[in-house]
């Protein structure tokens, strides 16, 4: 009975952890107008831009994981791995993006969905 409450205590306590604080949303670019004075007396408007927050601004394409995922769907349920990227898109009803520019979807050796140069 110790030993199951030792393994209980202990599994409690491993998840006791601070815990990295969670990225700033990403908020637009504040512009504040300050006046500075120049040589001659007179005040002059200079803008500045504070960026707070601005991280992963374009996003670098269509989620592969999301893909992949979908891929695995279509594996289970037909029981057998896609021929190609190509059969798995023309059987499935998963709503496959489009590749960015210049590129193409394709499947490695483990099923991942991949973008490969056309």
């Amino acid at each position: 009975m110790r030993i199951i409450l030792i393994l209980f205590a202990a599994f409690l306590l491993a998840g006791c952890g601070k815990k990295p604080e969670a990225s700033a949303p990403v908020t637009q670019a504040q512009s504040t107008v300050e006046p500075t004075a120049n040589n001659q007396g007179t005040a002059s408007t200079t803008p500045v831009v504070a960026l707070s927050g601005v991280t992963n601004a374009v996003q670098a394409g269509p989620d592969l994981n999301q893909l992949h995922r979908a891929v695995l769907r279509w594996i289970l349920s037909n029981r057998r791995p896609p021929k190609d990227f190509e059969d798995f898109a023309a059987t499935t009803d998963y709503q496959i993006p489009p590749p960015p520019l210049g590129k193409k979807y394709a499947l490695d050796k483990h099923m991942h969905v991949i973008l490969l140069d056309q």
